[in-house]
């Protein structure tokens, strides 16, 4: 890990994201230039940037401030695909590249990233493996001192609009995963892979989403993250870091929406009585903020232990566990609580519940996380 010392107070980030949310509120997203303009706004605020080694620009964040940080960016901006594009950037793809980084290019690359130019996709998933993720079909073979990539790549966050990919494949298939998957960070210019449509989803929309198909792509030692062999560790680091921050945008977004529904309660007074006065009402919400409450402190203690260099797999696990179930569970309450209205197009409450669908999937689903913890429990 390189020099990530902060170069700005935890107050002067916060307010970075507040001046950014109140400029980004009005802009709604729909096509890659939407995006892009959006991106050059957060760059200005230094956010592309927030985990990169103020070496080379950025903000040097570790992981309790990048928590903090996200949380902020969930409670103050309100298009939630957006944000989820750019913790994906952050922790799936800069905070391993700010890591492993060891050659002049990545070095440009990290520069590149923290002043807003570079949005980088991390591509992972395929269709064939789902949550098997290391048991990949992309291959990269030894050929003449380089490697020939062949494989498709899907679900990538960013894929449609990134100037760099993140991507893992299998070079030594009888190392298996811990020894045989190597990562790549490849430029979609010089290399010239293909790149496919945005995919339509049902929420998250500000997150534009594609895949990659690599047809015989030659790639050098140069391309390569770390050391050969060596991605499924870079990856699993990528993991704890989204798994354990990656729910901060959730708990902002959930307690600014709390915050509003708890108004609306007060206010909606159907046959002259506030639907505050019900149990039935106030009891769920209750709940709620007390299972926020819970979720946060574990998400903060898992944070402090990653910037202390502990293992962390087991409260990984757990804090996505709990932090996206919570958002899920948040979700239908919300929709139950304000009724009818929110069936509306383009309501809060149903962008949440279309938005919180796929928190119990990426980053490994809520049973992928029940596998970990289990394992660490003893149970065989």
């Amino acid at each position: 890990m390189k020099n990530n010392d902060a170069v700005i107070s935890p107050g002067e980030v916060i307010t970075a994201i507040e001046r950014f949310a109140q400029q980004a509120n009005t802009l709604r997203i729909s096509t890659p230039d939407d995006f892009r303009l959006k991106w050059t706004m957060a760059g200005r605020e230094g956010l592309p940037g927030l985990v990169v080694s103020t070496e080379y620009g950025g903000l040097g964040l570790g992981a309790k401030g990048t928590c903090l940080a996200l949380e902020e960016l969930g409670r103050t901006h309100e298009d939630a695909g957006f944000n989820f594009a750019l913790a994906a950037h952050l922790l799936a793809c800069v905070v391993p590249i700010n890591s492993y980084c060891d050659s002049a290019e990545s070095e440009n690359w990290l520069s590149r990233i923290a002043n807003g130019e570079c949005v980088v996709a991390n591509a992972m998933t395929e269709g064939g493996a789902g949550s098997a993720a290391y048991n990949m079909a992309t291959v990269a073979e030894p050929v003449a001192g380089k490697y020939r990539l062949r494989g498709e790549k899907t679900y990538c966050s960013n894929g449609p609009v990134a100037d760099l990919v993140l991507t893992y494949a299998m070079t030594n298939p009888k190392k298996g995963a811990f020894g045989g998957i190597t990562a790549f960070v490849l430029d979609p210019e010089k290399h010239g892979f293909r790149r496919g449509p945005v995919i339509p989803k049902a929420g998250l929309t500000g997150c534009l989403l594609g895949e990659f198909a690599f047809a015989d792509l030659i790639v050098g030692d140069e391309d390569i993250l770390g050391s050969p062999g060596g991605g499924a560790v870079i990856f699993q680091e990528s993991m704890n870091w989204e798994r354990i921050c990656l729910g901060a945008l959730h708990l902002g977004e959930m307690t600014r929406l709390l915050k509003n529904v708890v108004t609306f309660a007060n206010s909606r007074k159907p046959g002259g009585v506030a639907i505050s006065k019900h149990q039935s009402v106030t009891h769920p919400l209750a709940r709620l903020k007390a299972r926020m409450a819970s979720a946060r402190a574990l998400m903060i203690l898992a944070a402090e232990k990653l910037d202390e260099g502990q293992p962390v797999a087991e409260e990984a696990a757990m804090v996505k566990l709990l932090v996206s179930e919570l958002y899920r569970d948040f979700a239908v309450q919300l929709h139950q609580t304000y009724g009818g209205v929110a069936f509306h197009a383009g309501h809060p409450a149903a962008e949440c519940l279309a938005n919180s669908a796929a928190s119990t999937i990426y980053s490994g689903t809520s049973e992928v996380q029940c596998n970990i913890i289990a394992r660490y429990l003893g149970l065989r």
